[in-house]
């Protein structure tokens, strides 16, 4: 074939052994249907290009590109600028994690109005307790001082934020929110945990006007943990989680619907 395979593919190749019929027909088929959603991918992707905003913490940043797995880049907004430059060049604006963003409440209207008017917000762990103070979407965020990773329930409900996985997975979690959603959140994951006040949410989808918005509590792009003073890297590529942030993106940008069908750009 040369070419490299998958883990999934190689998987498929492995399991068929076992079943009667044409093993390489039924390979070269899966190859073909592979490549197709590859394609289609990243033709989604080319149309996030200069699409995607990324909100520095901290203000006093000199502005530069970003780059997210899968050969998205972001550009940088500092928080100062808020309220000086027109969001609505972005898709979708992303609130990582970190400190506090250093954003006045007099500037919070400016991020309020440009979700309302179909940008999209996606929040990740200090993000997340932002979006609260926003009131973006019906949810209460309770902080958790744990650092390392956790195990995360999916829902059952199909959505395409969620990349087709389900059961439980493992995600890194920095001191981030427990969030309990409210009236039009819909839960992706919650927290393998007890909670007295209701659902320990991970994951959550809402909207705000015309925007939609996805809210991780935890850090889905990875990060780093510590071990008898040893520092480990658990990145969103081992974890398998960075795929769920990209597809944020995208169905924040309202590239895709909730089941991952394609939408004509407005």
């Amino acid at each position: 074939y040369k070419r490299v395979f998958t883990h999934s593919q190689a998987a498929f190749l492995a399991e068929s052994f076992s079943v009667k019929g044409d093993r390489f027909d039924a390979l070269t088929k899966r190859l073909a249907i592979d490549d197709q959603a590859l394609a289609e991918r990243r033709e989604l992707l080319a149309r996030l290009k200069g699409k995607v905003g990324r909100v520095y913490p901290n203000r006093g940043v000199e502005p530069s590109q970003g780059t997210y797995p899968e050969g998205v880049t972001s550009a940088g907004i500092r928080p100062e600028d808020i309220g000086t430059i027109d969001l609505s060049q972005f898709s979708v604006i992303h609130f990582p994690q970190g400190p506090r963003f250093q954003i006045d409440p007099e500037q919070f209207q400016h991020i309020v109005d440009y979700v309302k008017n179909g940008g999209g917000y996606v929040g990740c762990c200090q993000g997340a307790f932002f979006a609260e103070k926003l009131k973006l979407v019906d949810v209460k965020c309770y902080a958790m001082d744990v650092w390392g990773l956790y195990n995360i329930a999916l829902s059952a409900e199909s959505h395409f934020v969620k990349g087709g996985r389900d059961g439980t997975i493992r995600m890194h979690f920095g001191n981030g929110p427990i969030m309990v959603g409210g009236k039009d959140c819909e839960v992706l994951g919650t927290y393998a945990l007890s909670f007295p006040t209701g659902k320990p949410v991970a994951i959550l989808t809402g909207k705000c006007g015309k925007g939609n918005v996805v809210l991780f509590g935890t850090h889905p792009l990875g990060e780093k943990v510590s071990y008898q003073g040893t520092r480990a890297w658990f990145s969103g590529k081992l974890l398998g989680t960075e795929r769920m942030f990209i597809n944020a993106l995208l169905y924040a940008a309202k590239l895709v619907d909730r089941e991952g069908v394609a939408l004509d750009s407005d």
